[in-house]
């Protein structure tokens, strides 16, 4: 075994981490409004609507990924693998 990793290993755990983690897995992040409105207040709520996101039925809004919506919100989320885990828009988990 290497001691020291090739740019093409370190290139894939960069990958499958940010693919494990959900607040940067896809180009968009669910959040619950509800939660938006608890941690940052109703305003931030009108600010999404503002800025265009995405909202769905089921009071989700979606955030690009990265934001720090996501990051916050998924903080404490397991990083589960894309077989495991997962919701989709429009599709449900």
């Amino acid at each position: 075994m290497q001691d020291n990793p090739s740019a093409d290993d370190l290139l894939i755990e960069k990958l499958r981490t940010r693919a494990y983690d959900p607040a940067w897995r896809f180009d968009e992040a669910p959040v619950p409004a509800d939660w938006v409105v608890h941690r940052y207040g109703k305003e931030h709520v009108d600010l999404a609507r503002e800025r265009s996101l995405g909202f769905d039925s089921n009071g989700m809004i979606y955030f690009p990924a990265g934001s720090a919506e996501a990051v916050d919100y998924y903080q404490k989320a397991a990083r589960d693998s894309l077989s495991t885990g997962h919701c989709s828009r429009g599709g449900g988990c």
